[in-house]
């Protein structure tokens, strides 16, 4: 075989990844992980011993949009709260959340740290909201400028985009998130039982 040819098997393994008019370069490994509707994924990442750290970009009380008026089933313009985050692994970053709240159920969130604790972890213990079900939706985008550059990307790279929608005991819809992932660290791993 050429080196050409075991080149090509590298890449199709993702072993390799090209950069036209650059060459051919070692690929990192990507790191699994499950739904977050399980276990956010920080803390996935953190009890397989990863390094993680939390950037707030926002955490503001904004007027609820079409989509997330719709979801929680409120009229638009009502108050919703809207996080986002940056996640980094081992210094690099590779998430990017966007999570909206309802403000009727979570009064106050914006009192509370989003960065040390998960925000999970605050709505269960702070305002009781447990996650009972949620629907998923799995796509894969292209990065924007902006989102290329809060994730050291490339404009156009292929981003998983995972949109969770949560429900409490009582059925409440109580947080509406946008989880994009680079796709060449990141892959979700699903396991189903019948």
């Amino acid at each position: 075989m050429t080196v050409r040819g075991v080149l090509n098997v590298l890449a199709d393994e993702g072993l390799l990844h090209r950069v036209p008019g650059k060459g051919a370069f070692v690929s990192e490994p990507k790191i699994a992980t499950t739904s977050p509707a399980y276990q956010g994924i920080r803390q996935q990442l953190e009890d397989r011993g990863y390094t993680t750290q939390t950037e707030l970009l926002s955490f503001d009380l904004v007027a609820a949009l079409d989509t997330i008026a719709d979801f929680f089933g409120i009229p638009k313009k009502s108050p919703v709260y809207q996080i986002s985050r940056r996640r980094f692994l081992e210094g690099k970053p590779v998430t990017i959340h966007r999570s909206w709240v309802s403000a009727d159920l979570a009064p106050s969130l914006d009192r509370f740290d989003v960065v040390e604790r998960q925000l999970c972890e605050v709505l269960s213990t702070e305002f009781a909201l447990n996650v009972k079900n949620t629907d998923e939706s799995l796509e894969v985008i292209l990065a924007s400028e902006k989102e290329a550059w809060l994730l050291g990307a490339e404009p156009g790279a292929p981003l998983l985009k995972l949109v969770d929608q949560l429900r409490d005991e009582r059925g409440r819809r109580y947080e509406y998130t946008n989880l994009l992932m680079r796709s060449d660290r990141m892959k979700l791993e699903f396991h189903f039982e019948s």
